[in-house]
């Protein structure tokens, strides 16, 4: 019996032989992307002390628990088809549901297995899924006739042609495409070649060899992002992302197929294991354990991967009362105040964030608690305004900030209490992390577990209480500590940390949905905890926390990788300290075009901007507000594919309807001619649009954007379409 699974664009196909369920192929507009003809296994669970035949060298791409097949059915509601399929031995029985949503290609596939035995089990791996065959030949020689590679390798044989040479073009696998998230290098993806990482598949050539991409941490995205591309030239890319809670990890493994001289590539979307995240969860009989959600899909180039996620990701984020897309937030952390926020400080800016246009005027960290004997934001958790920065009380504050037309907002952290917090017994010792029975601490904060109902009932004080004395339009969280675990009756320290993320993100949704009216912002150190299931909650999510402008086009060309346009948090930021009060023009300029695409976090010492920059920022700030309203209907496109930090050239754009909007950087130290192909657009007229005044000589030729730019500069252009 065959099962497809399918909408128009993506098809699934399983096969039930024998009382198992295989996985056969995925395919994507009519290409497959995944395919194996040998008996690969649906679901891939691994409990702790079972004999597995080939589980070696900590591989989760061997079989695991041996499950029979049960049932499957498939149901539509609401724009979105789900089949479920049931599997079950004596011990589990294992639920998978996939999900395909009405144009939209993302196939979507989490899994709930319930223990139906008569005693513990632990889980160390339950693998969302597992394909084989991703983008090598089994993929699309063997589907898409592959008797011309063998045509190929016997015709060479015969003319005495180098039979080795073939062989190599034979096993050659895809690149990887690796989401690197260091601090302040967000979103740097760089392209790995998986031969060079060990991998090669031939014969015992490394056979046992893998290669995994993990995180382990509550700031889940402080390394790597949960999500990868692979890409076969001239054939296309697979992209996939878990939506993890707590630790992640994915397994790229290659095994070779000798009797056609071919390589499979193995990808299994492991979640969390105990190999690589010291993970199980102990599974009590009639207990249900549900597996991480994981994306896949397979698109012709960057562009269509890139919409694809974005689509995926609008249909299952929450709703949000405001539009925070269409506002402008102004905040005094980045080159002002660097967390010693002040009275004074706010008396000086609030009448310039009016000037230009800001909704909200936010204070960062420093009005809170004394700091006294320690900076105050490693004696915070009892959130008192803080008598020696505010002596005239942060209420005022708050009028001035209405007095000028914006709506106030303040910066905290909730889910730590600093080591040196005046309150020494704020909360009981079991509502704080503990490893061995031990307080760990991070960044000399102590890490709260909110899987405790104490100490979501303290957050949802806190809240209350900022929202009784100071009415905020706008809460910004950070989050700047990472823990590895935190002891738990139900399995590792790894599924503690877990219990504790599932517990964070719904106490996010529940607050938001309690203060509709109030913005609040995700942020961790930056762009450290920028995984799909916390963003997903966040109407505004800041990116980085990098501080010059010229490290941000970087980032922001890959952004849409991860995260919307509509809730892209950007420092526009046009007054560096270090340069204060002697900033460039340029300068103004390129920071306004970092913010174009995303919400614009206006912030630094406005007052050191001369007549001249003043206008510039004016005019941005006004073009911002004119493309605004587009944001959350246009798709991300990367003319340029991945960006690279060592790139000359930088384009950022989005696409709606009829339109591309594009920013084009120089980020060279020399003047260029820069030449930005566009004919797969169909672009037929361009307008520089920022700044209008600009004199840059450009023009389209053949689609292409050719445009005069000095060095470290940055132009804003409307493109009309065919």
């Amino acid at each position: 019996m065959t099962i497809r699974f399918s909408n128009a664009y993506t098809e699934l196909v399983l096969e039930v032989c024998e009382n198992k369920i295989l996985m056969r192929s995925l395919s994507c507009a009519g290409k497959s992307y995944a395919y194996t003809e040998t008996a690969l296994p649906h679901s891939f669970v691994f409990l702790i002390g079972e004999p597995y035949l080939g589980k070696n060298f900590s591989r989760y791409t061997r079989e695991g628990e041996r499950l029979s097949y049960i049932e499957h059915k498939q149901i539509s509601v609401d724009g979105k088809q789900e089949l479920i399929i049931e599997e079950g031995n004596e011990k589990i029985s294992v639920r998978t549901i996939y999900s395909l949503y009405d144009d939209c290609g993302v196939l979507e596939c989490r899994k709930e297995i319930v223990n139906v035995g008569n005693r513990e089990y632990d889980i160390e791996c339950a693998s969302p899924l597992t394909l084989q065959g991703v983008l090598s030949e089994t993929s699309f020689d063997k589907r898409n006739n592959a008797s011309n590679v063998r045509a190929d390798m016997e015709e060479i044989a015969v003319g005495g042609g180098n039979i080795v040479s073939v062989r190599e073009k034979l096993v050659r696998l895809p690149y990887l495409w690796k989401g690197y998230n260091a601090w302040c290098a967000e979103n740097s993806f760089e392209r790995v070649d998986l031969r060079l990482e060990g991998l090669r598949g031939l014969g015992r050539i490394k056979k046992c060899g893998k290669i995994t991409v993990s995180s382990n941490g509550t700031q889940t995205t402080c390394r790597y992002l949960p999500m990868g591309i692979l890409e076969k030239e001239n054939f296309g890319l697979f992209a996939f992302e878990i939506v993890p809670e707590g630790s992640w990890a994915y397994e790229i493994e290659a095994g070779a197929r000798l009797d056609v001289d071919q390589t499979d590539l193995f990808l299994a979307l492991t979640g969390k294991t105990y190999a690589e995240n010291a993970w199980y969860k102990t599974l009590r009989p009639n207990e249900k354990y549900t597996t991480e959600t994981v994306r896949v899909f397979g698109g012709k180039d960057m562009d269509e991967v890139v919409g694809e996620l974005t689509k995926i990701r609008r249909k299952t984020r929450k709703r949000h009362k405001i539009k925070v897309h269409e506002k402008i937030i102004y905040n005094n952390f980045e080159q002002n105040t660097f967390g010693d926020a002040n009275e004074k400080a706010d008396e000086i800016y609030i009448p310039y964030a009016a000037k230009y246009g800001c909704d909200y005027y936010v204070t960062d960290a420093g009005w809170h608690d004394e700091g006294i004997e320690h900076s105050a934001t490693h004696e915070f958790g009892l959130w008192q305004e803080n008598p020696n920065t505010y002596p005239s009380g942060l209420i005022k504050s708050v009028e001035r900030a209405e007095k000028y037309g914006m709506k106030y907002g303040l910066w905290v952290e909730l889910q730590g209490i600093g080591m040196y917090c005046k309150d020494k017994n704020i909360l009981p010792e079991e509502c704080f992390f503990h490893i061995h029975g031990h307080r760990p601490q991070g960044n000399l904060r102590w890490q709260l577990d909110y899987s405790k109902k104490q100490v979501r009932d303290y957050a949802d004080g806190i809240v209350k209480t900022l929202v009784e004395k100071y009415n905020p339009g706008y809460i910004k969280i950070d989050y700047n500590q990472t823990q590895l675990g935190n002891d738990c009756k139900d399995g590792s320290p790894a599924e503690g940390m877990s219990m504790h993320d599932r517990a964070y993100n719904a106490w996010f949704d529940e607050i938001q949905s309690k203060y509709p009216n109030i913005v609040f912002e995700s942020c961790a150190s930056g762009g450290m905890r920028n995984d799909g299931n916390t963003v997903r909650l966040a109407p505004v999510v800041s990116i980085s926390d990098q501080g010059s402008f010229y490290n941000y086009p970087f980032m922001l060309a890959n952004v849409g990788l991860s995260l919307l346009p509509e809730q892209s948090g950007i420092w526009n930021m046009p007054v560096r300290l270090s340069a204060y009060p002697h900033t460039t023009d340029e300068e103004v300029i390129m920071n306004v075009v970092n913010s174009l695409y995303g919400v614009m976090h206006l912030s630094s010492k406005l007052d050191g901007l001369t007549e001249t920059q003043e206008a510039l920022l004016q005019e941005g700030v006004a073009y911002y507000k004119q493309i605004a309203p587009i944001k959350d209907k246009a798709l991300p496109v990367m003319p340029n594919g991945i960006t690279l930090f060592d790139d000359e050239t930088v384009c950022v754009a989005l696409k709606y309807e009829k339109k591309l909007y594009l920013s084009l950087y120089n980020m060279s130290a020399e003047t260029r001619t820069m030449k930005q192909d566009l004919y797969k657009y169909g672009v037929k007229e361009a307008t520089l649009v920022y700044p209008r005044q600009a004199d840059n000589k450009y023009a389209l030729s053949d689609g292409v954007l050719v445009c005069q730019m000095a060095g470290v500069t940055a132009r804003a252009f409307e493109l009309d379409l065919e």
